[in-house]
């Protein structure tokens, strides 16, 4: 499953990605490469929130709604949903549909915004920058979530010192009390 273009995460598995998450933001949110995906690869499905998947269309049924406390498997991922909205950037600026995804009842991504999952969490990946992010609302997001390590994510805006800073208040030794992995782009790690 890939959803962070910044970072990818293996199981340990060792798949292609099968699904593809997205949200239906500005920058982040690109129709025409997903459905070219889509066309070039028919095994792919795309789960997403109402707007995107009506933005993409069904392509034969491989792109489908899901919304907070569904459950389905992506090969032999078990997937549940949860939140609904985008955190909150500004009042003048509409807040769309988001979800998060909890994968194999080990790893989560909350997309973007920080809803804290009715359930345990191993690794929690970390959005720690963007016009919605916040670093006291990050650590007090952490511990409420109070998983395992966390795997910084959603970083790009930062410059180096600022990825450093933000993981060090953030992590182990900062306000969480929890290890923090920063990766390099296109690395991977083994869950």
């Amino acid at each position: 499953m890939v959803r962070d273009s910044s970072t990818v995460c293996r199981l340990g598995r060792g798949l292609r990605p099968a699904s593809v998450e997205v949200p239906q933001n500005g920058g982040l949110f690109d129709a025409e490469l997903i459905a070219a995906a889509l066309d070039a690869r028919p095994e792919l499905r795309v789960y997403g929130t109402a707007s995107v998947a009506a933005t993409l269309g069904s392509h034969g049924g491989r792109v489908r709604t899901v919304t907070a406390g569904d459950a389905f498997a992506v090969g032999s991922f078990s997937v549940t949903v949860h939140g609904r909205r985008h955190a909150l950037i500004h009042p003048d600026i509409p807040c769309p549909d988001n979800v998060g995804y909890l994968v194999d009842a080990a790893l989560y991504h909350p997309g973007d915004a920080y809803f804290v999952p009715d359930a345990s969490v191993r690794t929690l990946l970390l959005p720690t920058s963007g016009p919605w992010t916040k670093l006291g609302e990050a650590a007090d997001f952490v511990r409420a979530v109070q998983p395992d390590r966390i795997v910084q994510i959603h970083e790009l805006m930062l410059s180096e010192l600022g990825r450093n800073s933000t993981a060090t208040l953030l992590g182990e030794n900062g306000l969480t009390g929890t290890p923090l992995t920063r990766l390099s782009p296109g690395t991977t790690i083994e869950l």
